[in-house]
């Protein structure tokens, strides 16, 4: 009797690998962020626009700066009265608006992520938009520096043994 063994196993992957590659961007000032760019595209499919998208594993929820806000041109609703927005800069009122955030997978086709999502009002609050865990949650995150790598996985990357 044979007991399987790593030398007799091979790894491969799982149908269904999704992969979304992000990249190391310098703001400018010396400082480089992790970033992913996708298509913010209405609820009923009208204005596409491309953002990149600041990965933010501490912020609660991806937000959208204010300029990008104007450029979409889709129907926003107020925030309630007394609700803001807080961070690292402070409190900051937002309004909400309907959208679907593409991303670019590495075989070709887009993974997209439903709002509703929220952006700033104030011009000065970001100067990138902000991709936080409402979106993260669906993918595992890999940020390495080392290897310049910012990489977004679909939850079925995981790889699996089998006979060789």
């Amino acid at each position: 009797m044979t007991v399987p063994s790593i030398s007799m196993c091979a790894r491969i992957a799982v149908r269904g690998f999704v992969l979304i590659s992000g990249e190391w961007l310098d703001n400018g000032e010396g400082i480089v962020l992790p970033i992913v760019r996708a298509r913010i595209v209405g609820a009923s499919g009208q204005s596409s626009h491309a953002e990149a998208f600041l990965i933010d594993s501490g912020a609660e929820l991806t937000v959208f700066r204010e300029a990008l806000v104007n450029r979409l041109r889709l129907s926003i609703v107020p925030s309630p009265p007394g609700l803001s927005l807080t961070g690292v800069g402070g409190r900051s009122d937002f309004v909400t608006l309907d959208a679907t955030l593409e991303f670019d997978r590495d075989d070709g086709l887009a993974a997209r992520v439903h709002g509703p999502y929220s952006a700033f009002t104030d011009p000065k609050a970001i100067d990138l938009s902000l991709l936080g865990r409402d979106v993260l949650h669906n993918f595992d995150l890999i940020l390495s520096r080392q290897r310049n790598e910012v990489l977004l996985l679909a939850p079925n990357h995981r790889y699996q043994v089998v006979r060789a």
